[in-house]
């Protein structure tokens, strides 16, 4: 797969496939049945990928620009793609800022709680105007389940295009 990618200040902005080669020749048959897959990121279980594959990690966990950026920020299929509890969990606060933008805390049963942000309302869009519209999915005070749906991928607040900021604290 050959990939143009578009970087800012050492950060890719934006990446798309231009090309792609098969290299092993296509399979006229059913080789695995199954449905959703789930990622596991730690070898404890317990622990899902929070968005659909392909993915690439466009910043990391660290400081840049001067400032702790405190998450990875995940690029996973552009604007509307789905966002999945890491874990069980209950919906901790669900809010807006004119960093973060449209963001949701989930607190785990383990005692950490992961941090979803920049998602898009469900007009589709990335306007911060009123909470009440941000998501379609969850609630204040509701349980999830691991790899529940639970947003959509945007670019609001402040954020340099789609993906999705996430977090994880103890």
């Amino acid at each position: 797969v050959t990939k143009k990618v578009k970087m800012v200040n050492g950060e890719i902005v934006n990446a798309y496939i231009v090309s792609s080669e098969e290299i092993k020749p296509v399979v006229n048959k059913i080789v695995v049945r199954g449905g959703r897959q789930s990622y596991v990121i730690r070898g404890d279980g317990g622990w899902l990928w929070p968005t659909n594959r392909p993915y690439s990690i466009s910043s990391r966990y660290g400081y840049r620009w001067g400032k702790l950026h405190s998450g990875v920020d995940i690029l996973a299929g552009g604007r509307g793609a789905p966002i999945y509890a890491a874990r069980a969990g209950e919906v901790y606060d669900i809010n807006v800022n004119s960093s973060s933008g449209f963001y949701v805390i989930l607190k785990h049963d383990n005692g950490y709680y992961t941090r979803y942000a920049h998602m898009r309302n469900t007009k589709g869009t990335d306007n911060l105007r009123g909470v009440s519209s941000a998501t379609k999915y969850i609630k204040k005070g509701q349980r999830v389940e691991a790899h529940q749906l639970i947003w959509e991928v945007g670019s609001s607040g402040r954020s340099t295009g789609a993906h999705l900021h996430f977090e994880i604290w103890n």
